[in-house]
């Protein structure tokens, strides 16, 4: 409860304490001097300076109402820093309301002080006068909070009446409502709603956005936020990207799109990243390269997620037909697993117009790098996946064993000799070189040739192991 008080008591004590030359009740010319130069020492955050300066100018004018609540307010703001000065609000408001002032602002900083100091009955005592002088939301919530926490239950009474008050102030309206929402959530999401309508702002956005979020609301929470930037109104850039973000989680890649501008406004790496998936999946490539470029040039790629970024970047150029720059995004992908995986993504014996497209690519990819190796190894697996054993050797042929072992390609590159041409020997080089295989390169090459037509070496060698391993993988004997 204590960040309410915060919230209902610290607006009163800056705007009683903010620098005012238009004082309501003019005081005399030497109280007027005082008043100002303590307005000057509050800007320069000397309190105990604008205190001594306050109390010389409600000497100097001591009818003056506002100067006194000006004192009052300057203590409370010290104490709300240091709560040792309670006493002196305590002290300075009771000689004030024994001389007769009649002050609604000072009975409020009183009550406070008296709560703080756990003078409950004269905190009580205190809220009761200022309400009656004039109720306000602020005094008639603080008495709320106030009975809340030392006599419960709070009379509901106090913020029937706070509510139908003027709602000049924000902020104490909607802390009316989350009051509202622990004993009446109909009355507190009534009181929201009617607060956005006023005010229509972040502030009271937020609200409603947790409310329709508890009830599992998602497509209202995203309406809610939808109609709040496009009638142009100020929204924090979380927000916004939160937006994004479960547009994409709902695979509602239309509406990442349509809001774009709002993407490139905000420009964070997250949310250009939606932007540049999303282009990617409705195949929109002046969006999706203009979303890249803009990413490239945040500086924020991390090592883990540039190669896919870079081909998903080439998987716009390929869609349309621009193998040049499709290959030079190979070429900044650099990691070899990944291009193998986005190349081999989906079964390109289903789909033969994008196989053709692949091919393409990588013939350009072969052209412009200058080191040909990765592309020379995904031609020969290419050429291997189509059982095009002789061009698929002319590629593989070329590898060099220091280039497969530094990928660590020695599995594919075995697996695409046994394909190709049975080459046993080569195989057996390549799965000799891997460290740390818990089975023997017999039983591996083995278990590569089993359920091909090559079953009987298969079975020649699974024998040949048997015989001088004593203890061979499980796998062999199944």
């Amino acid at each position: 409860m204590k960040i309410f008080y915060k919230l209902l008591l610290i607006p009163i004590i800056f705007a009683g304490c903010a620098v005012n030359k238009n004082i309501v009740y003019q005081p005399n010319f030497v109280a007027e001097n005082y008043f100002l130069f303590g307005q000057e020492a509050m800007l320069q955050n000397d309190f105990d300076s604008a205190i001594q300066l306050y109390q010389k100018a409600v000497e100097a004018d001591s009818d003056n109402i506002y100067l006194k609540e000006t004192l009052v307010q300057a203590l409370a703001l010290k104490a709300y820093f240091d709560e040792s000065a309670n006493s002196d609000v305590i002290e300075i408001g009771k000689k004030f309301c024994e001389d007769n002032v009649n002050s609604e602002k000072i009975y409020t900083l009183m009550a406070e002080s008296y709560r703080v100091e756990q003078q409950n009955k004269m905190a009580e005592e205190c809220y009761r006068k200022a309400i009656k002088i004039q109720p306000t939301m602020r005094n008639l919530t603080a008495y709320y909070l106030f009975q809340q926490n030392t006599k419960p239950p709070a009379d509901l009474k106090l913020l029937k009446k706070a509510i139908k008050l003027p709602w000049d102030n924000e902020q104490m309206v909607l802390s009316i409502a989350e009051l509202y929402s622990k004993i009446d959530s109909v009355k507190s999401f009534e009181i929201h709603n009617r607060a956005y309508e006023k005010w229509a702002d972040e502030a009271s956005l937020a609200p409603l956005l947790t409310y329709y979020e508890k009830q599992g609301s998602q497509e209202k929470v995203l309406e809610l936020i939808q109609f709040h930037i496009d009638n142009k109104r100020d929204l924090s850039e979380q927000i916004k990207t939160y937006m994004i973000g479960r547009y994409f989680l709902l695979e509602q890649y239309d509406k990442i799109l349509e809001n774009k501008n709002l993407c490139f406004e905000v420009g964070t790496h997250d949310i250009l990243k939606y932007l540049f998936f999303s282009a990617v999946r409705n195949n929109d490539l002046d969006i999706g390269i203009k979303a890249g470029l803009a990413i490239e040039e945040s500086g924020e790629l991390t090592e883990e997620f540039t190669p896919s970024f870079y081909t998903y970047f080439a998987d716009l150029y390929l869609n349309a037909d621009n193998y040049n720059d499709a290959a030079n995004y190979l070429i900044k992908a650099d990691d070899i697993n990944t291009i193998h995986s986005y190349i081999f993504e989906v079964d390109l014996s289903k789909d033969l117009k994008r196989k053709a497209k692949m091919y393409e690519l990588l013939l350009q990819y072969l052209s412009i790098s200058e080191d040909k190796s990765k592309a020379n190894y995904l031609l020969g697996i290419f050429h291997t996946e189509f059982e095009e054993k002789k061009i698929a050797l002319d590629y593989l042929d070329q590898l060099s064993e220091s280039f497969i072992n530094e990928n660590e390609l020695n599995l594919m590159v075995a697996l695409a000799y046994i394909q190709n041409a049975v080459d046993i020997p080569k195989a057996r080089s390549l799965l000799s070189d891997i460290k740390g295989m818990k089975i023997s390169t017999n039983e591996l090459i083995a278990s590569l040739l089993m359920g091909t037509e090559h079953d009987s070496i298969a079975y020649s060698i699974f024998k040949e192991e048997i015989k001088t391993n004593p203890k061979p993988d499980a796998s062999t004997f199944t």
